[in-house]
């Protein structure tokens, strides 16, 4: 119960968030992801500063060809950031109509209250509804006495005896 209201507590303090401040969340979320392909790539760029020269170990290249993986991981990485900013720049029309479509859905919640309880509501029909099934089940099952064959059969018969 304390994990239902903490969550209607949550949702509820989500949707004014969103509500009030939905521009500020989507591009905060945009620029952080960008922000974070881009950090990335400039950390490998650092690890690769720190590993060998290969050309200067002409045994090691053979072997050890670490410095070109973390290259290219670093180009490819580089190169996602560029793509990022151009899809980002090319979806400005579809990134507005989607905020303004959180900022209607979270009024539709801070209104509707009652559309939160609805799992709440369900969880309780089944589980009344398995209770009294289980309930006439093991009613029907124990409403009846077992008779044993007497002519040399294996086959037990059930006489029930409902009321």
């Amino acid at each position: 119960m304390i994990t239902f209201v903490t969550c209607i507590f949550v949702t509820i303090a989500y949707a004014i968030l969103v509500h009030s401040c939905t521009a500020l969340l989507v591009w905060v979320t945009i620029v952080g992801t960008g922000a974070g392909i881009l950090g990335l790539a400039h950390m490998i760029k650092g690890h690769k500063a720190k590993t060998p020269d290969l050309k200067k170990e002409k045994d090691e290249t053979k072997k050890n060809r670490t410095g070109w993986k973390i290259k290219i991981a670093t180009y490819f990485l580089y190169t996602l950031c560029g793509v990022y900013f151009v899809c980002i720049c090319c979806m400005l029309k579809n990134i507005k109509i989607a905020i303004a479509v959180l900022k209607t859905s979270a009024c539709i919640i801070m209104h509707n209250v009652r559309i939160l309880f609805m799992p709440f509501y369900s969880a309780i029909c089944v589980i009344v509804w398995t209770a009294l099934w289980l309930f006439f089940f093991v009613h029907l099952i124990s409403a009846g006495n077992i008779t044993q064959p007497k002519d040399g059969h294996q086959m037990k018969s059930i006489k029930l005896s409902l009321w």
